[in-house]
């Protein structure tokens, strides 16, 4: 196995931004990387550390290279996504990984979908009628833009938490739109996260 190759399949494998990235992972510098590809292998210590972490390298499959990605075409983020999405049935859109990885800056590929944005809260972040690439997960930090589910409304907004309380404020980037404060029991009871917003496709 040629040795750019291979180590071009572990950066991606594991979800490495770039080989410096991964110099970290494997507590080594990046002239000790130039210094297997000039031998032409990687030490085992390092191949069995992956393979532990990561799963073993299948090489010269197409599959590992591409993913598809649902595509709600009828799904817009001021209502609906979320509350009725088993029932729709989405487009399958094939990407490649490197591509998602190089233009969207998407190096998780898991549970991704793609709806469209309605509205100019998001101002000049995301524009009216722009697709977004989702995340659908619950895990967010401060900061992040979320599409969030408010009694069967669909908002995007950006997500903080209150320092030392459990309330939570959603703002818009445009600053025509107020803030929504979710301040009390029943306001976070109606509230649920759906995912966060990765990417976004431009409209020219």
């Amino acid at each position: 196995m040629d040795i750019e190759l291979e180590l071009k399949q572990m950066i991606k494998k594991g979800n490495f931004k770039n080989q410096k990235e991964f110099s970290k992972w494997a507590l080594v510098s990046e002239s000790y990387i130039t210094k297997w590809k000039n031998q032409g292998y990687i030490p085992d210590e390092i191949k069995e550390k992956f393979e532990s972490e990561f799963g073993k390298l299948i090489y010269n499959n197409r599959n590992n290279e591409s993913i598809n990605v649902n595509l709600y075409k009828d799904v817009y983020a001021s209502a609906g996504y979320g509350t009725i999405n088993s029932e729709l049935v989405p487009t399958k859109m094939n990407f490649d990984k490197e591509f998602l990885r190089e233009i969207f800056n998407i190096t998780n590929f898991n549970n991704l979908d793609i709806i469209r944005v309605i509205g100019d809260s998001m101002l000049p972040h995301i524009k009216d009628g722009e697709f977004i690439f989702i995340q659908k997960d619950t895990q967010v930090k401060n900061g992040d833009t979320v599409i969030a589910n408010i009694d069967g409304e669909l908002y995007v907004k950006r997500y903080y938490k209150i320092p030392f309380e459990k309330w939570i404020k959603l703002e818009s980037d445009n600053p025509d739109y107020p803030c929504i404060n979710l301040d009390t029991e029943d306001k976070l009871n109606s509230f649920k996260i759906i995912g966060i917003v990765k990417s976004k496709i431009k409209l020219y």
